[in-house]
């Protein structure tokens, strides 16, 4: 079989199974957090293709890192392109590590199956958000540049085989300039070799020894790069050392945390998703069908008595060292290690390999090896989908407020020094994942054409949405003066802004946008249809994922760092307790008072509220802690030492939007008080 007709074999299940991803949830994700930065930037100033000590200073070991954000925001719809570039990654990943796998067994069906699985793979929670698209490009590159080059030891032609050599060495410096963590990936070829020749290996080394030093040489000039740079001056990945944990931990969270995502636990993961999803069931059964199709036309070139054990067992072993090899750029950055976004895209490699290993020892069973595939495929599948309908709603979210604020003043930013400020009621602009901070104005900024002041004051402590925070985490506060307003007092980086300077608006708890002087300028023709490119609608509605019933739950986060935006004011970020089989989200209350809107439609019952408070900074703050819905104060007791109950009237429950506010009143030297795990509003009955 001709090499380009090997890597065809891999293409149709592969645009089956990208096209399956899309096919529930549709292009609604737009960029989300530093995407809008960059595009902000790229507007002021032109698309950046390889950064430097000019621009984007602090990313110049990775000199093509925004390459595929320049490529999208040069297209006539960004967003659109996004997608577009997020899918045929996933495309070159998956056709490339189907080669590897036939590669090593000759075993067509099995070799499909290891395609899928690297495209499915679900311990990385950022591979569909577009945030990935930095980093799933070196991966796709990675794994393409160790496929060709493992098919340059199997083509007889010098020609062909220098060939393949250069072109694998050249996607592996591209992808190592693309993100530095791609190098991890150097030694791959060797262990693959070893994978499948065993202590064989050896014997054949010498003669590739022209593939080798091809390969080393990108490999080298990626480094001298890396070194050349790092002496002129500090970079991000400098300021991620500071926040290394001891190294004693390291080997603990390598194998406890690490290991354990991209071989077990992310499958588990992923089967869970998969049932939260279930109308997204019957496009799984059409795969299903296709599947069942797959399995009867693609024939195993090696009998299963052929496939010898020890190859199953090298190839997990090797998939072992894989993984371990891509998650451990991140072990010297402890915030990375309590996050499942983008630490594991790397590691899926070496995971994908070791399911590999397990479909060779149980292919001698037709049942065994279905019911894996099986297995594997809902539970990768089920990740992909609940990542892209959680990506998908959040940019829904940021669609309702942009496209909101655009709508009552398209007149932002024509006087000179003029600020937007926002008075948030419904919290979430203080949430990273819902433009806070400078990303508030960077996304109105590319979104108007033009420079944007914009400052957001946030839910019932009136907090300002920034990145800058006292020791605690928790920003300034906002306060309306004689002379205007000081914003974020109390944190680094306060501002004091006139009066006459603001262009106030007004957000309400339902995320509705108003202009408290009635001045409302709306947007002109042309600037309807740069929001319509940017946004892909306006004005925009938002759906909620969730319908109304009569009940309400909230936690930060259902499935590792996929976290909840909540609808109310007085939270941080989402935080993460790992690493056991469902990691526990959480939330610190950094207001004196801090609320959630929810929508219900009560029944005629009394309800049960209850709330689970896993830590506290104090026992002030846990003794102070207060409960009430709609202005009515719960009394409550505590079930556990963790879990409080109370009470309240349905009458007191609104059909519609409801407040519940939790207060608590620490020392006055914390800024936070309560971690708040989950809350619930359930008909006692």
């Amino acid at each position: 079989m001709k090499l380009s007709s090997k890597f065809c074999l891999f293409l149709v299940p592969v645009l089956l199974t990208v096209a399956l991803i899309w096919l529930p949830i549709g292009v609604y994700q737009l960029p989300q957090v530093e995407e809008w930065q960059v595009f902000s930037i790229f507007q002021s100033d032109a698309p950046v293709f390889w950064v430097n000590g000019v621009n984007f200073a602090a990313h110049r070991l990775r000199p093509l890192f925004l390459f595929m954000d320049a490529v999208a925001y040069s297209t006539p719809v960004p967003y659109l392109s996004m997608h577009a570039l997020l899918a045929i990654a996933l495309i070159v990943k998956g056709t490339a590590m189907g080669y590897i796998a036939y590669w090593l067994t000759r075993d067509q069906l099995i070799s499909v199956i290891a395609a899928i699985v690297l495209i499915v793979h679900p311990a990385d929670t950022m591979q569909m958000g577009f945030r990935s698209l930095v980093i799933i490009w070196p991966v796709a590159l990675s794994v393409t540049a160790i496929a060709l080059l493992l098919a340059s030891t199997e083509v007889a032609s010098y020609t062909k085989r220098m060939t393949l050599a250069v072109a694998a060495a050249g996607l592996t410096l591209i992808a190592g300039l693309m993100y530095e963590a791609a190098l991890t990936m150097a030694v791959a070829p060797l262990i693959l070799l070893f994978a499948k020749h065993g202590t064989r290996m050896f014997g054949l080394l010498a003669s590739l020894w022209r593939q080798a030093a091809i390969w080393s040489a990108a490999i080298a000039a990626n480094l001298i790069y890396i070194v050349v740079e790092t002496s002129s001056g500090s970079a991000y990945q400098g300021a991620l050392l500071a926040g290394a944990p001891p190294i004693s931990d390291i080997p603990k969270y390598l194998v406890g945390t690490g290991l354990y995502r991209a071989l077990l636990q992310g499958w588990y993961d992923g089967l869970s998703m998969f049932f939260a999803n279930v109308g997204f069931v019957p496009y799984l059964l059409g795969a299903a069908a296709i599947g069942a199709w797959f399995f009867s036309r693609y024939r195993a070139a090696v009998p299963a008595d052929r496939l010898p054990a020890k190859l199953g067992v090298r190839a997990m072993a090797a998939g072992i060292v894989l993984a371990a090899l891509g998650y451990a750029p991140f072990l010297i950055s402890t915030p990375h290690i309590y996050i499942s976004q983008r630490t594991y895209l790397f590691a899926s490699i070496g995971g994908a390999i070791f399911a590999l290993g397990v479909l060779v020892l149980v292919k001698r069973s037709v049942v065994a090896l279905a019911a894996l595939t099986g297995l594997l495929v809902v539970s990768g599948i089920g990740s992909q989908w609940e990542q892209l309908a959680h990506y998908s709603e959040l940019s829904g979210r940021q669609r309702m407020y942009l496209s909101g604020i655009l709508a009552v003043a398209a007149d932002a930013g024509q006087r000179p020094n003029q600020t937007l400020l926002i008075t948030d009621k419904s919290g979430a602009l203080s949430n990273t994942w819902m433009l806070r901070g400078e990303n508030l104005a960077a996304a109105l900024s590319y979104l108007y054409g033009k420079p944007i002041r914009a400052a957001a004051c946030s839910g019932p402590g009136e907090l300002y949405s920034s990145f800058s925070t006292d020791s605690y985490g928790t920003p300034g506060q906002c306060a309306a003066t004689d002379k205007g307003w000081d914003i974020g007092k109390g944190a680094p980086n306060a501002l004091e802004i006139p009066r006459a300077n603001i262009l106030q608006l007004i957000v309400d708890p339902d995320g509705s946008v108003t202009r408290p002087d009635g001045a409302i300028a709306p947007p002109d023709e042309t600037q309807t249809k740069r929001a319509q490119a940017i946004l892909g609608c306006f004005p925009c509605t938002y759906t909620p994922r969730e319908t109304v019933t009569a009940s309400y739950r909230f936690d930060f986060g259902k499935w590792w760092s996929l976290d909840a935006v909540p609808w109310g004011g007085g939270w941080a970020d989402a935080a993460w307790i790992i690493p056991p089989a469902k990691p526990t989200s959480y939330s610190w209350m950094i207001a004196p008072t801090s609320n959630l809107f929810f929508r219900l439609n009560p029944t005629s019952s009394d309800y049960l509220v209850q709330v689970r408070i896993i830590g506290s900074i104090s026992k002030q703050a846990k003794d102070t802690f207060a409960v009430a819905i709609n202005g009515q104060n719960v009394g409550y007791t505590w079930l556990t030492p963790e879990i409080l109950s109370g009470t309240v009237k349905s009458s007191v429950l609104s059909s519609g939007l409801n407040e519940l506010r939790l207060e608590a009143r620490p020392e006055k030297q914390f800024s936070v008080s309560n971690q708040i795990d989950w809350v619930t509003i359930a008909p006692a009955n």
